[in-house]
C-alpha cells in the first residue's frame, strides 16, 4: 500500500542514512538536504530571470512556501522532495533549450526526464504536476535555440519518451501492486472536496508563526491541503504587479501561463469558498450537459445520469472538462497540489515586480534601493515558515499499545477507529497507523494513505454509513470477517466518549479499558479505549442474515418463505467453501428443493426425496467472489406453517444447523 504513495526509490535512498544513524537521523538529514537542494534549484531557475536580490528572496519563498512546507509539517517527505525537484526540472529544460550542440541538448533533455521520473517515483501525482509545467515551459519559451514550434514539440516528445522509458519499471511494479491491493477509485465527491478554495490563495500561510490567526480569520474552511495554497497578502499583490509587467515581455510567457493554468487546476472540479462548493443555479443547464457527457464517457466516475447536488448548481472549472475527456485524470484526488507548480510561476512574477521596485522611487541615489530592500524584508517576513514539530525517536509507547503487545491473538488483529460524527465510527487513516504496529505487535485494519486496499474501503464505508454501530446486530460478525479481535478507539473528543458509553450495552463487543495518553510529546497525544470482539457463540453461522430468516435458536435457524437473502465478507478474491447442514420442513406429497446462489450464480441445487438432514461442503471459485460483501440467495420449492392448524404463523422452508463460509488457504 505504501508503494502507491511513496516509491521504492525513497526507501532505497534512505537506507544508507538509516544504517548510519537510525530512522530519525535519516529523516532529518533528508529534510535538511531537501531544503538546501530545493533552494539551490529555485535559485538556479530564478537567476535566469532575476537579479541577485529578487532571485534570492524568491528562492527562499519557493523553498518554504505554504503547501510545500505543509507537506513537511504533515511528515510527507515524498511530496516535500518531489516539489523541490520541480525547479530543477524546469532549469534543466532551459539548459536544453540553450545548448548549442545536438549532443548537449539531448543530454539535458535526458536530465530533464530523469528529474521528472524521480519526482514521479516519489508520488504518482507528479506525472501531471510535473508534466503540465514542463510542457508549458518547453513549448512557450521562445528565447532559445529551439526557435520553431516543431523543434520545441520534438524536444518535449523526446523528453516524454525518455520519461516513459525510465519510468517503465516503476509503472510495471505499480500495476502489479495495484492488481494485488485492488484499490477503490475515488468518488467524484471526494475528488471535488480536495480542490483548493479560491479565498485560500491570497492569504498568509494558515500555520504562519505570527500571521496564522489572521489567515484563519480570512479562511474559515478546514486547515487541510485544500486550504494551504496560501500565497500571502503581500506576495499576491506583488505577483499581480508582476503579471502586469510580464504581459509586455514575451520571455515571461512560460511563467505567466504556468501560474494561470496550474492555479486554475488547483481549484479543482468546481469553485470553492471556505471549503464549500459555490452554488449558482443559473449554471444548471450547463452543468447537466457536462454531467451527461461525463456519464457517457466515464460512467464509473459520473455515476448518475443527472448531476446531483452540489454539482447541479456548481461553478464548473477547467479541471472538470479534463476529468471528462482525459484518461485517468480523475484518479488524482488532491487537485489542490497543482498549486505546488503554480507557485513557481507566481513567485517568479512577484520577483519581477520586486526587481522593478527600484524604479518606483524618485530619482535619488539610494531611494529605489531602500524601497526594494524594505519590500524584500516584508516579503521574507510573510514567507517565514512555522517550526517543524519535534518528537523523540523512537517515541514513547502509548499505554494502550503496551497492553496490546502483551496479548496473544494469533491470526487476528485490531482496528484503529475514531468518530467521524456523533454516532459514527470510521477507520483511522493516518501515518501513525504505520508506526503503531511496531508497538502493538498486532496487524491493523486501519489505513495509512490515500490509496487503501478495497477490503479496507468496504469496511470503512460500512462504518461511515451505519450510525450507532455497537447496537447493530451485524457489527461483531463483520469485524470477525476481518479477523479483528480488538477495537482500538482513539478518544479525540466528545463523540468518541458518547460511542464508548453506547458500547457498554453491546452484546458481542465488550469494553476492556481506557488508557491515558503517554506523558510528553507523542504521535498519539490522546487517550485510547480498547474493546474486545467476543468469539462467536455459534461459529458454524458466520453469515449476515437479512431478509427471509427466522430468529436464530440454539440448534440453528429456519429460512422463512421461499426466498431468503444473506451476505458474507471476504477480504481477497480467493476460493471459499460454503458449509451447510440443512433439513427440509416435510410436507406429505411434496419434495422440497433448494437452490443457493452466490452473487447471482447457482452453486447448490438439491432436492429431497425424504426428510433426512443433508450435509454438504461446496467450493466456490475465486472468479465468483467479490472483495467485500458477497450475496447469498436461497430459493426453495415451498414454505408452509410448521404445524397445520397451529398457532405459529411463520411459513418455513428449510432449517439450517450449519451455514458458514470458510476461506480456503
Amino acid at each position: 500500500m505504501g508503494s502507491h504513495s511513496v516509491g521504492a526509490l525513497l526507501y532505497l535512498a534512505l537506507v544508507p542514512l538509516v544504517r548510519i544513524g537510525g530512522g530519525a537521523f535519516a529523516y532529518n538529514v533528508a529534510m535538511l538536504l531537501t531544503c538546501i537542494g530545493g533552494f539551490a534549484g529555485a535559485l538556479l531557475l530564478a537567476r535566469r530571470y532575476l537579479p541577485t536580490l529578487p532571485a534570492t528572496i524568491v528562492s527562499l519563498a519557493i523553498t518554504f512556501w505554504s503547501m510545500r512546507w505543509g507537506a513537511a509539517l504533515e511528515g510527507q517527505l515524498n511530496i516535500f522532495i518531489a516539489a523541490a525537484l520541480l525547479p530543477w526540472m524546469l532549469w534543466s529544460a532551459e539548459r536544453a533549450g540553450d545548448a548549442l550542440t545536438r549532443r548537449r541538448r539531448l543530454g539535458w533533455l535526458v536530465c530533464t526526464a530523469t528529474v521528472w521520473v524521480v519526482a514521479f517515483n516519489l508520488s504518482l501525482y507528479f506525472v501531471f504536476i510535473g508534466g503540465i509545467p514542463l510542457v508549458l515551459w518547453m513549448l512557450l519559451r521562445k528565447a532559445t535555440i529551439l526557435a520553431t514550434w516543431p523543434q520545441r514539440l520534438f524536444a518535449f516528445s523526446f523528453t516524454v519518451f525518455v520519461f516513459l522509458l525510465l519510468a517503465a519499471p516503476w509503472l510495471l511494479l505499480n500495476l502489479r501492486e495495484s492488481a494485488f491491493v485492488d484499490p477503490s477509485f475515488y468518488t467524484i465527491d471526494e475528488v471535488n472536496f480536495w480542490g483548493a478554495s479560491i479565498n485560500s490563495l491570497p492569504i498568509p500561510f494558515l500555520f504562519h508563526p505570527w500571521l496564522g490567526s489572521l489567515a484563519r480569520s480570512l479562511y474559515q474552511g478546514e486547515p487541510w491541503q485544500q486550504g494551504m495554497s496560501n500565497l500571502g497578502l503581500l506576495w499576491s499583490a506583488v505577483a499581480l504587479v508582476g503579471v502586469a509587467v510580464a504581459r509586455r515581455n514575451k520571455a515571461w510567457l512560460p511563467a505567466l501561463m504556468l501560474a494561470l493554468v496550474c492555479l486554475s487546476l488547483a481549484l479543482g472540479l468546481t469553485l470553492h469558498w471556505d471549503g464549500q462548493p459555490v452554488q449558482w443555479p443559473a449554471l444548471r443547464p450547463l452543468n447537466q450537459a457536462l454531467w451527461q457527457l461525463g456519464h457517457h464517457l466515464k460512467p464509473g466516475f459520473f455515476v448518475t445520469a443527472q448531476a446531483p447536488l452540489p454539482f447541479a448548481d456548481a461553478v464548473p472549472l477547467p479541471a472538470l472538462l479534463l476529468a471528462i475527456f482525459v484518461p485517468f485524470w480523475e484518479r488524482g484526488r488532491i487537485f489542490a497540489r497543482y498549486a505546488l507548480a503554480a507557485n513557481l510561476g507566481m513567485l517568479l512574477l512577484a520577483g519581477m515586480a520586486l526587481a522593478e521596485a527600484r524604479r518606483l522611487w524618485p530619482r535619488t541615489r539610494y531611494g529605489g534601493q531602500a524601497l526594494q530592500w524594505l519590500l524584500a524584508a516584508l516579503l521574507l517576513f510573510e514567507s517565514v515558515p512555522p517550526p517543524l514539530k519535534t518528537l523523540p525517536f523512537p517515541p514513547p509507547a502509548h499505554p494502550a499499545y503496551t497492553w496490546l503487545s502483551q496479548q496473544s491473538i494469533p491470526g487476528e488483529g485490531i482496528a484503529n477507529v475514531f468518530a467521524a460524527h456523533a454516532s459514527t465510527l470510521v477507520l483511522s487513516n493516518h501515518g501513525h497507523n504505520l508506526l503503531s504496529p511496531s508497538y502493538t505487535k498486532q496487524a491493523t485494519a486501519a489505513g495509512a494513505a490515500g490509496v487503501r486496499p478495497r477490503h479496507t474501503v468496504v469496511l470503512n464505508e460500512w462504518l461511515a454509513t451505519h450510525q450507532h454501530p455497537f447496537w447493530h446486530p451485524d457489527f461483531a460478525t463483520i469485524l470477525r470477517s476481518y479477523r479483528v479481535r480488538y477495537i482500538v478507539m482513539e478518544m479525540l473528543g466528545e463523540w468518541e466518549s458518547g460511542l464508548w458509553q453506547e458500547a457498554q450495552a453491546a452484546e458481542e463487543i465488550k469494553p476492556v479499558d481506557c488508557f491515558p495518553a503517554p506523558a510528553g510529546t507523542s504521535p498519539w497525544e490522546w487517550p485510547i479505549c480498547i474493546l474486545e470482539v467476543s468469539p462467536p457463540r455459534a461459529p458454524e453461522f458466520n453469515l449476515l442474515l437479512h431478509d427471509g430468516w427466522s430468529g436464530q435458536e440454539a440448534w440453528g435457524v429456519w429460512a422463512e418463505g421461499t426466498r431468503s437473502a444473506a451476505q458474507f465478507i471476504v477480504t481477497a478474491r480467493t476460493p471459499a467453501r460454503l458449509e451447510l447442514g440443512v433439513f427440509p420442513l416435510c410436507v406429505p406429497g411434496k419434495n422440497q428443493r433448494i437452490i443457493l446462489d452466490v452473487n447471482d450464480t447457482a452453486v447448490i441445487d438439491h432436492e429431497w426425496r425424504d426428510c433426512e438432514p443433508w450435509n454438504a461442503a461446496v467450493d466456490i471459485p475465486a472468479e465468483l467472489m467479490r472483495v467485500g460483501f458477497n450475496d447469498l440467495t436461497l430459493r426453495s420449492a415451498y414454505a408452509e406453517p410448521p404445524q397445520a392448524g397451529g398457532s405459529d404463523p411463520r411459513k418455513l422452508s428449510v432449517g439450517f444447523s450449519r451455514l458458514g463460509i470458510n476461506i480456503r488457504p
